[in-house]
């Protein structure tokens, strides 16, 4: 099955909770994504995860997780991403070096939400029963701020990192 990324409705994400960006866009502002079936072990690299995550003061809400790391907290706590729905409409948190932060940061999250920040981080997530694997490292938590900002030179050089895998696998033709 494949739709637009702004058509992943919590409905239709609760029921099919594993997705993957498709590169094939026909629209020109809009993402297409597909549906994949869960394999046992299976990792959380690539893929857009609809999935519970518990707020500080304990209450669940469903949310969609991307960018997830193997490497666990020491990466994902500056590059995963999180949108939050509530009462039907989403937010999506941006990250401290995202362009916007200043108009989707922690604060507002928890406005939207209706909570006090403190309610709302330190967010946790548990990600094993819908990767099927009982991998601790598919547990983590989003706080409000990282123990420790990237400077520029060190937010670019992860991105290359996580790139070095994906360009080693690219066939050139040098003739």
């Amino acid at each position: 099955m494949k739709i637009t990324y702004s058509d992943l409705t919590l409905e239709r994400g609760q029921k099919y909770r594993l997705w993957r960006f498709t590169n094939s866009n026909e629209e020109e502002d809009e993402f297409e994504i597909e549906w994949v079936y869960a394999c046992p072990g299976m990792s959380p690299s690539g893929l857009i995860i609809v999935n519970p995550v518990v707020f500080a003061d304990g209450s669940t809400h469903w949310a969609i997780l991307d960018n997830v790391s193997n490497e666990g907290d020491s990466v994902n706590e500056h590059f995963l991403g999180i949108d939050v729905w509530h009462h039907g409409k989403i937010f999506q948190l941006a990250r401290y070096h995202d362009l916007d932060y200043k108009r989707r940061n922690p604060r507002a999250l928890a406005k939207f939400v209706g909570k006090k920040l403190s309610d709302v981080f330190l967010i946790t997530y548990d990600l094993r029963e819908v990767l099927r694997s009982d991998d601790p490292g598919l547990c983590g938590m989003i706080k409000e701020k990282p123990s420790k900002k990237l400077t520029k030179g060190e937010l670019i050089s992860w991105v290359f990192k996580g790139l070095e895998s994906e360009i080693k696998d690219l066939d050139y033709d040098t003739d």
